[in-house]
């Protein structure tokens, strides 16, 4: 058991580090693929400072110390690619024209598209807690609820998380005033031209974390073309296409042109004073290892935007529709209640709709997403029997109200058949006049459902 209990704390501290606060899809762009950038660049450096990246075909007569110059030289001043089945051009300018001038730097293109990768996280991670909730902080007590083992504890988690969820869905404010008078009037600038926006609608994270996917979804997509600029290769968004193609009609797999292995280089060495040009062939090592990056980069660059396309419609049906997001709600509330009564249904709706809203619903969904399911069904339980109490007596404080109100028109009724004087009488009992949503329509039918169509947030 010991043994179980370690391995246990061991995969749970490894969770809290990770801090998620987001879903598995979006970890694919900003730590897997990160990931795995990082150890491309890691290979393509190891072999471009600690093995021979170039090697370069000199005449006999060049000496040991010859050959070292030619091969630094030629990987310095860029190489230039000729198919084996023409002719070397005769002029400098039309041999120049398929110049490479990618391969000492693929290192650090790697790392650029490493880091663009990263951006939308570092988006998500600064605004996600200028609502008044961190997420994070909401992910660590519910991992930690799932491994505490004595009641109290559990309770005290529980109620940690409850009403932190509890004091953000009734604070007022969506973000702190910033201090500068520029920050002050740009947010009221946005206010006003996103007046539908802000955690007073209960759609601030929900609509910040679209915005997040759309950047991950126009980064992967546009790295795709990126790198046509970048590497100076034509048309590598089609390189996969292309790839698929010769494949099936039994070719090489990829055309030479595109990471070409073997090349040329064009070097002058004066000697007793005339200028010497030298015309050397040279083998690009580096592009054994670029050539198998950028194929398998591909690959995963277009696996990686469909999935992210897909996940992105699957949110906004998920999320943006009041119907989905009250059939999320009533699924885990139906594992530890029951809604026997029409007012329950009634109430749910409101709890859903008016209590919770989008923001509060996304979260859960995080925290279902990195922590066993019941903890998040343990946690909506707590907040809807609060919710449900308390409406509950409202309702029926109200019900008592039109009861006495009824009685009384009643009695007043019967009064002024004695006496016409008793018109002067006033009600003993305040009216109470209901601006709630939940009691509009209490004579509504037994099978109220929620609008089938939703609503947009």
């Amino acid at each position: 058991m010991d043994l179980i209990d370690t391995l246990r704390n061991l995969s749970v501290s490894r969770r809290r580090s990770l801090r998620d606060d987001d879903f598995l899809i979006d970890r694919l762009h900003h730590r897997y693929t990160v990931a795995i950038l990082v150890l491309f660049c890691a290979v393509v450096t190891t072999n471009q400072y600690a093995g021979e990246p170039i090697n370069c075909w000199v005449p006999a007569q060049f000496t040991g110390s010859f050959e070292t110059y030619t091969n630094r030289l030629c990987w310095l001043q860029n190489t230039y690619y000729v198919d084996e089945n023409q002719d070397i051009p005769d002029t400098l300018d039309d041999r120049h024209k398929t110049m490479l001038k990618y391969y000492q730097w693929i290192h650090l293109i790697i790392l650029l598209q490493a880091v663009l990768f990263i951006i939308p996280r570092i988006v998500w991670r600064s605004l996600n807690d200028k609502c008044g909730i961190e997420i994070v902080n909401y992910v660590d007590a519910a991992i930690k609820y799932e491994t505490v083992d004595k009641f109290a504890e559990r309770e005290k988690l529980m109620e940690f998380l409850s009403g932190h969820i509890n004091s953000f869905i009734h604070s007022k404010n969506s973000y702190k005033a910033g201090k500068s008078k520029f920050e002050y009037k740009l947010r009221r600038c946005l206010s006003f031209i996103f007046f539908w926006t802000g955690k007073r609608f209960g759609n601030y994270l929900i609509i910040l974390y679209i915005f997040v996917k759309l950047m991950f979804l126009a980064n992967v997509f546009s790295q795709l073309f990126l790198m046509t600029k970048l590497l100076g290769i034509s048309n590598y968004h089609l390189l996969g296409i292309e790839i698929l193609q010769r494949m099936a009609k039994g070719m090489d797999m990829i055309s030479n042109h595109y990471f070409p292995k073997v090349t040329h280089c064009d070097f002058k060495i004066r000697e007793l004073g005339s200028d010497h040009l030298y015309t050397v062939q040279c083998v690009l090592s580096i592009n054994i290892f670029t050539e198998k990056i950028y194929v398998i980069l591909w690959f995963w660059f277009v696996i990686l935007t469909l999935m992210t396309f897909i996940d992105l419609l699957t949110f906004l049906i998920k999320n943006c529709f009041q119907t989905q997001r009250y059939l999320y709600v009533k699924k885990h509330v139906l594992i530890f209640n029951k809604l026997e009564t029409h007012d329950q249904m009634m109430i749910l709706n409101d709890f859903v709709s008016n209590y919770l809203k989008p923001d509060v619903i996304l979260v859960l969904k995080i925290l279902a997403n990195n922590v066993n399911g019941l903890v998040v069904s343990e946690l909506i339980k707590y907040l809807w029997e609060s919710f449900n109490k308390q409406r509950t007596q409202e309702l029926d404080n109200l019900r008592n109200d039109e009861n006495r109100d009824g009685n009384y028109d009643n009695q007043e009724n019967n009064d002024d058949d004695d006496d016409d004087n008793v018109n002067e009488l006033t009600p003993s009992f305040p009216v109470q006049t209901n601006k709630s949503g939940l009691f509009k329509n209490l004579k509504v039918r037994k099978n109220h459902k929620p609008d089938s169509l939703g609503a947009l947030v």
